[in-house]
């Protein structure tokens, strides 16, 4: 039976507070957890969206998420994109520290974490800005102590360099597959009241089909092989690229 995991992109003081909010509260209706990205420090001017919620209040709000079972990834450390070839997802050609050597990717991920540990509110998983990592970030992450990723191929979790990846591929409900796991990826901040209106109506007419990230990662059971996992995983490898290239 197909589940679903909740992701919030580009979470800041700077964001659309108003708008996550309204996806968020019709979650915890339901005791759903989500999975939200938290920009260490945001230099990104495009995330400079509103101003409905201030940097204390911010924070307060996310170790109150952390505290209720919501998963809190760090989401890059800058938010500051360079070009590159989008390294082993080739989603974006973009990315924030994907392909810099692997020092420079270990210096600007242990600054983006020292500062969410010092807001109490670090936990070891990762979502990278623009969906772009390589080797180098992997390894970097496991330098430092981080467990998971939400980003990948297929429909259930593998490992990468010891990290698992917990697949991401879709921006809505994607309902063709009735089997494993879909990691919807909210951008609160660019969606439009109909957009919002409509999750929530799904959220509401799906409560029973939510998962907790956290649970996923735990599940060692469900990084074992199969056939079903392999075929999700290349067909989706291979064939939503060309999905994107073509809508583009």
């Amino acid at each position: 039976m197909r589940k679903y995991i909740v992701r919030f992109d580009d979470l800041c003081p700077t964001m659309d507070w108003n708008k996550f909010s309204k996806i968020k509260e019709a979650l915890e209706e339901y005791g759903i957890k989500s999975v939200l990205g938290v920009v260490p420090i945001n230099r990104d001017p495009v995330l400079n969206i509103a101003d409905n919620i201030t940097e204390e209040m911010f924070y307060h709000n996310i170790i109150k998420f952390k505290n209720y079972g919501d998963t809190i990834a760090q989401h890059g450390t800058y938010h500051i994109m360079h070009n590159c070839s989008g390294g082993i997802m080739k989603i974006n050609k973009y990315g924030e520290i994907c392909e810099l050597p692997y020092n420079k990717q270990l210096e600007l991920l242990t600054i983006g974490k020292q500062i969410l540990v010092e807001r109490n509110i670090w936990e070891p998983y990762y979502m990278a800005p623009a969906h772009s990592f390589d080797d180098n970030t992997l390894k970097a992450l496991k330098e430092l102590n981080f467990l998971a990723l939400t980003d990948g191929w297929g429909g259930y979790p593998y490992q990468l360099e010891d990290i698992i990846c917990v697949p991401q591929l879709f921006a809505k409900p994607f309902t063709k597959f009735n089997i494993g796991y879909q990691t919807i990826c909210l951008h609160t901040n660019n969606m439009n009241k109909f957009q919002i209106e409509e999750f929530v109506n799904f959220i509401h007419s799906n409560k029973g089909s939510f998962v907790n990230f956290k649970d996923i990662v735990a599940n060692k059971d469900l990084l074992k092989p199969s056939i079903t996992k392999f075929m999700l995983y290349n067909v989706s490898k291979f064939t939503i690229p060309i999905i994107r290239s073509i809508r583009k």
